[in-house]
């Protein structure tokens, strides 16, 4: 179905004004492109992943002491850390920064459910990242100051 367009070939769309599908690249290429950025990241951000880090091991803390509201204080922390880059205009760059070193993909929806991937084990769940970002996105819609945001988790 492929037709040749000046000596190169072009793929058909197949009609009704389809645009010819773009080639994909391969998946190791991908992989790699994705490690690439991911250690480029390291390299440039070693306080953003030191910060990251911290409230990592404060979920992890929370979930292995048992208490019902533990997890309170590090989201706290990872709010009030995004909450100054949202004072700064900077949350789309740094959610995107942070994306890079966690190697996570980034959408358009909730820029909080990239942070809460980024703290959380590998083996969170989809209905915990969903919660957990939720209710930050709905804290920083209504401007609440880090300190009060205990009453949206």
């Amino acid at each position: 179905m492929d037709r040749q367009l000046n000596g190169r070939r072009k793929a058909r769309a197949g009609g009704f004004g389809l645009q010819p599908q773009v080639p994909q690249a391969p998946a190791a290429q991908r992989r790699r492109d994705v490690r690439r950025a991911q250690e480029e990241a390291k390299s440039k951000f070693p306080r953003l992943e030191s910060k990251l880090d911290k409230i990592k091991n404060g979920i992890r803390d929370a979930r292995l002491s048992g208490r019902r509201f533990a997890y309170k204080e590090p989201l706290r922390d990872l709010y009030e850390l995004a909450y100054g880059w949202y004072e700064e205009d900077k949350l789309d760059e740094r959610i995107r920064q942070v994306a890079n070193l966690r190697a996570i993909c980034v959408r358009k929806a909730n820029p909080f459910s990239v942070l809460i991937r980024a703290v959380l084990d590998e083996d969170a769940d989809r209905k915990t990242v969903s919660r957990w970002s939720v209710a930050l996105n709905e804290a920083m819609e209504n401007e609440v100051a880090p300190t009060d945001v205990g009453e949206y988790l």
